[in-house]
């Protein structure tokens, strides 16, 4: 259903143990959820580990199609679809958008996203995020989006997207890198 011009909205949690364990070093992340588009993620979120003066794990989400973003460094679009970025305190531009720090061990997050599926900067994706014992926020709003692929592209992307679990991440040795996921809902309201 994730096509054109469709909204849907898609809620899931997710825990992460006390065992569980990134590769070290700046930039490198574990990619827990993600909607595809044929030529790699649409949208993905990841635990991410951040650059800059306030270092260590957040939330970050990154959204990817035709129609890029304009790379800050060198004045053309992003190569890979990028749809945005952003600069944390004391780092260069990365791309994506962090949604949430720190990223803590032994807590559910909860989400919920609202997405508008389009191929030519209709797009909008929203999410609303809970820390296990906290208040639900909004900490996406981003509109003007191309997650989607026009019919026919010859570069490889969909003109539909499909929706995935699991940890996608650099080799953790010795260490453990298993998350829990509950409750993945699709729906047609926030409700």
């Amino acid at each position: 259903g994730a096509v054109d011009g469709a909204e849907q909205c898609w809620a899931h949690s997710v825990y992460f143990p006390k065992a569980f364990r990134m590769a070290p070093g700046d930039g490198k992340s574990s990619i827990f959820m993600q909607f595809h588009n044929g030529r790699g993620p649409a949208i993905e979120l990841a635990v991410y580990n951040q650059y800059g003066r306030n270092r260590g794990p957040v939330f970050r989400v990154q959204a990817k199609g035709p129609n890029p973003a304009m790379d800050p460094y060198g004045r053309r679009p992003y190569q890979d679809g990028t749809q945005y970025h952003y600069q944390a305190a004391g780092a260069q531009f990365k791309k994506g958008q962090c949604i949430h720090a720190p990223v803590r061990s032994e807590r559910w997050y909860d989400f919920v996203h609202q997405i508008r599926w389009s191929s030519s900067g209709q797009g909008v994706h929203r999410i609303w995020m809970r820390e296990e014992g906290g208040p639900l926020k909004l900490v996406l709003d981003r509109k003007g989006l191309s997650l989607l692929y026009p019919p026919g592209d010859r570069s490889g992307g969909r003109s539909h997207a499909f929706f995935r679990i699991g940890t996608y991440h650099d080799p953790v040795v010795p260490g453990v890198s298993s998350v829990r996921h509950d409750r993945v809902v699709r729906g047609e309201s926030y409700e």
